[in-house]
Order: structure tokens, then C-alpha cells, then sequence
């Protein structure tokens, strides 16, 4: 059988005689010793062999067991056998927002870094000084990453029905969008983490990918978050559609460019995504007078939001300023600095309104803008 070398097919004999006759282990698709049909001897290699050896090698010394983590193990295989397949597990380290204890919601887990895991952060990430290699004067070597600090564990939990199964990558980025949209600075400081659980099951292993996708900035201050504020969060993350890179649509290239926008750490290269994800919002199928329709639809689509005049302006200022830079004019760092956050509060305000009641119309704006006062109050230039 595969897990002859390992020594354990007879001591796991009954146990693996039992899980056959009692759950559905032996019967899990797994790429993983594919061709075995036996579910005995499936759930041997699959999990029980990989079991033990993660018990052995957590010991201290084969003299003496261990208790504690046999409960521990023992919990686990319970966790295994109840799901209906393999539960699968995301982690990312987050700074920007803390909750005062473990909030759950809907696969969803964020709490706060123990003390511990905090200086495992700092050590994996690399937190040293260096000086000038003695042989090569003129080469300077990086110092580490900024004196951020990792707050929180954000975990999403999913049950996969094979081992080889996809799951909804797109579902981190919508969280880091959700986070922004709610005015929560999220950054990360290191990879998406990922593994099947627990994580002896067919000798697991983590893996990682690049995270997260637009957010670049760590923030400094850690912001508490509420129960209630945080199940906000996921459900608005929850109801953002899936968007990646390709930009397939025009939805697509207001989540992505936004989320490039509100996540970058420097405020000069983030007002291009944040104009264009608003332009794509606003001018769906516009062809003709942009400048203008730039303003008027997104002072209609928001009158219930903010005061239209105020809208009106500041679009039209968000509007000159992406031009000029466009177009290679000059722009003051005021009117960039002014342009930058009322875009950030614009676009914020448009997706909010546009998940929750449909996105802008061009047509509907159209006639809103034809009809009598006081429906759509008029705008001034």
C-alpha cells in the first residue's frame, strides 16, 4: 500500500476499518493517490498515515506521548469527518483595523494578532538593519519594509468538495474593497496564505500568492471594529461582483481601478484609477459631451447622497485635473491634492449606491435631467 514506508498500515488498521464502516473519508475525491479505490486504504494514505507522522514529529521525545496534542489531533479528525469535504482556509495579515476579540460571519474570521504571532510577523517580514557591503561600497541594500504594524488575522473559510477544487479567488479582493469602501485603511503586510485543514490531511502544505491585488499602503493606525460593522463589511463584500485585471466590463473596471485607487500608499498615483473607475461608472455608453455628462450624472445619480451643486463642482474639477495629466498639463499640488480626495469620496459613495440599487444609467439620467423640479434639483457650472 502507498504508506508502507511509513510503518503504520496495522496499528492504523482499526481505526481505518472504522472510518470506512462510519463516514465518507475513503470516498473524498482527492488528486492525491487518485487510483485507489479501496477506502481503506484510501483514508490510510490519505489521512491517517499523515496523521501520524505529524504526531511523531511534533513530539519532543518518542519516550513520552503526548496528551495534549492527541486531544488536539483527535478534534481535528472529528472537524474531518463531520464536513462534508475538505475544509480549506485563506489568512491574511491585515493592518488598519482591529476588533476587540474573535468576530465570525458567514466563513469569514477576523481577529486580533497574539502577542506572538505579532513577532512572528516582524521576524518573517524581515525587520533588520544592514550596512554597505564591505567589498561594494556603492551598493546599498534595502533596510526591510516600513515600521507598519500587523494588527489582525483575516481568515475565509471554505469547504471544498475535492482537494483539486477552485475556490472563489476574487473573494479576498472584494474584502479589501469592502474594508475601503467603509472607510477602513486596510493594508497588508505580507501574502495571502493558504491550506487545506487540518493540515496533516494528505500532507498539506501552505502555499501563498501575492496579496492584495491594488492595496499597497500599510497603515499606522489600527481602527477598532464592531460586530455588527464588521458583518457590514462582508456582507457588502459579499455582494460586490467578482472582478479581476481583464476588465472584461465596465463594472469590472470600476471595482478593479477602484480598488487600485483607495488601496495605493502614494495619494499622486492613485487619482488616475480613482477618475477612471468614475468615468467608467458614470459614462457608461456615452459617446458625445463627456465633460459634461461627467458632472450631471453623477450629481443626479448622488442627489440623495450629497448636495448636487457640491457634486457638480467637484466632478468637474476631478475632470479637469485627469485631463491636464493626460494630456501633459500642469497641475498644481493643491488642485491634485483637492481632486484626489473628492474623487476617493465620490467613488466610495457611486459604488455604495450602485451595489445596493443598480448601477447608472445614462438613459434614466437623461430624462431625469429633462424632468420638472424638485425631482432632479438643476446644477450650476
Amino acid at each position: 500500500m502507498p504508506a508502507r514506508p511509513l510503518g503504520f498500515a496495522a496499528e492504523l488498521a482499526p481505526l481505518a476499518d472504522h472510518l470506512a464502516a462510519t463516514t465518507d473519508l475513503g470516498r473524498r475525491r482527492s488528486p492525491f493517490l487518485g487510483s485507489i479505490v479501496d477506502d481503506r486504504t484510501a483514508i490510510t494514505a490519505r489521512f491517517l498515515s499523515p496523521m501520524a507522522l505529524h504526531y511523531l514529529l511534533s513530539l519532543e521525545s518518542l519516550e513520552e506521548p503526548e496528551d495534549r496534542l492527541i486531544s488536539v489531533i483527535g478534534d481535528e479528525l472529528d472537524d474531518l469527518c463531520d464536513q462534508p469535504g475538505y475544509p480549506f482556509i485563506r489568512q491574511l495579515v491585515v493592518t488598519g483595523v482591529l476588533p476587540s476579540k474573535q468576530i465570525e460571519y458567514n466563513g469569514v474570521c477576523l481577529r486580533p494578532l497574539t502577542r506572538r504571532e505579532r513577532g512572528l510577523v516582524y521576524r518573517s517580514q524581515g525587520f533588520t538593519f544592514t550596512s554597505p557591503d564591505r567589498e561594494f561600497d556603492d551598493l546599498i541594500l534595502a533596510t526591510g519594509p516600513d515600521a507598519s504594524v500587523p494588527a489582525s488575522l483575516l481568515s475565509i473559510r471554505t469547504i471544498k468538495n475535492s482537494l483539486d477544487e477552485r475556490v472563489d479567488d476574487a473573494l479576498p479582493s472584494r474584502l479589501a474593497l469592502a474594508f475601503l469602501l467603509k472607510d477602513y485603511e486596510i493594508g497588508s503586510t505580507g501574502h495571502l496564505s493558504y491550506d487545506h485543514l487540518p493540515r496533516w490531511a494528505s500532507f498539506g502544505f501552505a502555499g501563498r500568492e501575492h496579496f492584495p491585488r491594488g492595496v499597497e499602503h500599510t497603515s499606522l493606525r489600527n481602527v477598532p471594529i464592531a460586530e455588527g460593522e464588521f458583518r457590514e463589511v462582508v456582507d457588502l463584500a459579499i455582494s460586490i461582483p467578482r472582478f479581476g485585471g481583464h476588465e472584461g466590463s465596465a463594472e469590472e473596471i470600476v471595482l478593479f481601478r477602484a480598488l487600485r485607487g483607495l488601496g495605493r500608499a502614494q495619494t499622486e498615483s492613485a487619482f488616475l484609477d480613482l477618475a477612471i473607475a468614475l468615468e467608467a461608472a458614470l459614462l457608461r455608453g456615452s459617446r458625445t459631451e463627456l465633460a459634461y455628462k461627467f458632472r450631471l450624472y453623477g450629481a443626479l445619480f448622488l442627489e440623495s447622497e450629497m448636495p448636487s451643486e457640491w457634486t457638480f463642482r467637484a466632478l468637474k474639477r476631478i475632470y479637469d485635473v485627469r485631463s491636464k495629466l493626460v494630456h501633459g498639463g500642469s497641475v498644481s499640488e493643491e488642485d491634485r491634492i483637492a481632486a484626489t480626495r473628492d474623487a476617493n469620496q465620490i467613488l466610495k459613495m457611486t459604488i455604495v449606491k450602485a451595489l445596493s440599487d443598480g448601477w447608472p444609467n445614462p438613459k434614466s439620467l437623461d430624462e431625469c435631467a429633462l424632468s420638472a423640479p424638485p425631482e432632479c434639483p438643476p446644477v450650476s457650472d
